[in-house]
């Protein structure tokens, strides 16, 4: 199996939504940056914006959900927007 790679702003938003538990069930390798894990672990905050244009990155480079998901997955970066403000 081919090593999965991960970005900052799906981690830290899938995290924040409480979607994490998926990568446990991730058999493959997982790989990451120390850049990475800097903005997630040490940093772990972006914007709203950046968290949507995740969504939609993830979404356009075939990672499947059904509207309902992908409904409740912008509500939830909305609603964290606003606990922010």
């Amino acid at each position: 199996m081919k090593p999965l790679v991960f970005n900052a702003t799906p981690l830290i938003y899938l995290t924040k939504i409480g979607l994490s538990k998926i990568f446990e069930q991730l058999k493959n390798e997982r790989l990451t940056s120390p850049r990475v894990k800097k903005e997630v672990v040490d940093e772990g905050v972006i914007t709203k914006e950046k968290a949507k244009q995740a969504a939609d990155e993830m979404v356009f480079a075939g990672w499947r959900c059904s509207i309902e998901t992908y409904a409740k997955i912008m509500e939830a970066i909305e609603k964290l927007g606003k606990s922010r403000q």
